[in-house]
C-alpha cells in the first residue's frame, strides 16, 4: 500500500509537470533559430537576420551595441540597441525561415560588441540568435575639442 501511494504522487506530480508545459509552452519549447551578420558602414552598425525561426508566435528583435572592452552583455555596457524589421517579421506570427536587419545609430570610433536578441509571445527573456561579434567602427563621429579658457571667452569678444 506505501508503494502505490508514492507511485501515485508521483505520478501527480508528472502530470502536472506536463500540464504545466501545456499550459506555458516558452518555459522550455521556446526556440528562435537563425544567422545574422554584423556590417560596419562609416560609424554605424548594420544587424542583418536571415532564416528567421520561432517555435511560438513572433513578438521583436533587436540588435545591441555594447562597449569593446565588455566583460558582461548588461545595462551598463550598452551603447545602444536598435529594432531589428522586416515585411515578413509579423508579430504574433509564428515565423518560417524570413529576413530583416536594423541599423544603429552613428558611432564614435572603436571597436563594439553586437549581439542580436528576439522574443516570442509568452518569453520571460531575450533569447539571443546566434554568438555575438566583434566589430570595428573605423569612420565614427570623434567628440569635439576642448579649447583653452582664453578661447572660449574669445568667441564673446574681449
Amino acid at each position: 500500500m506505501g508503494v502505490s501511494r508514492k507511485l501515485a504522487g508521483a505520478g501527480v506530480v508528472a502530470g502536472l509537470s506536463a500540464l504545466a508545459l501545456v499550459a506555458s509552452p516558452a518555459l522550455s519549447s521556446a526556440q528562435v533559430t537563425g544567422t545574422w551578420t554584423a556590417t560596419v558602414s562609416g560609424s554605424q552598425i548594420t544587424t542583418t537576420v536571415t532564416g528567421l525561426k520561432t517555435t511560438l508566435p513572433f513578438n521583436y528583435c533587436e540588435g545591441y551595441v555594447y562597449r569593446g572592452d565588455a566583460t558582461a552583455f548588461d545595462r551598463a555596457n550598452m551603447v545602444q540597441e536598435f529594432l531589428i524589421t522586416g515585411t515578413d517579421m509579423v508579430k504574433d506570427q509564428v515565423l518560417a525561415g524570413v529576413a530583416g536587419s536594423g541599423t544603429s545609430t552613428d558611432l564614435a570610433t572603436g571597436e563594439y560588441w553586437v549581439v542580436t536578441k528576439c522574443k516570442e509571445i509568452g518569453d520571460t527573456g531575450y533569447q539571443v540568435v546566434g554568438t555575438p561579434r566583434l566589430v570595428a567602427v573605423t569612420d565614427g563621429s570623434t567628440a569635439p575639442e576642448s579649447g583653452s579658457v582664453e578661447d572660449i571667452f574669445s568667441q564673446f569678444g574681449s
